[in-house]
């Protein structure tokens, strides 16, 4: 489980054991169920409001509170790191050397 403090959201995600799992959105005042996914790939993390999660081997991006998909990336294959304001993708294409870079996210 992961809390979003921009919204009072907790966003719980189950793997399934290591096949497909489900994702799922509780607002914490009240315990409301907001939405739920079933058969949802990793989840990346969250921030600023916004899920990232991995569908189909692509970059989804969720609005936390009402599951809107404010964003998929064909190009972002993998699940960058999550942090308030910037998202962090490592390259280890190359043996012994990790690329980092990191660009902002605009605020929902």
């Amino acid at each position: 489980m992961e809390l979003d403090p921009a919204t009072g959201t907790a966003i719980v995600y189950d793997n399934g054991g290591g096949s497909f799992g489900a994702l799922a959105a509780v607002d914490t005042v009240s315990g409301k169920l907001l939405w739920k996914i079933e058969g949802s790939d990793d989840l990346c993390g969250i921030a600023d409001g916004r899920v990232y999660l991995r569908a189909n081997d692509q970059l989804a991006v969720l609005d936390a509170r009402t599951k809107r998909q404010m964003r998929f990336d064909a190009q972002d294959t993998d699940c960058p790191e999550v942090l308030p304001g910037v998202l962090m993708y490592t390259d280890e294409e190359q043996q012994n050397t990790t690329d980092t870079y990191q660009y902002r996210i605009a605020t929902p």
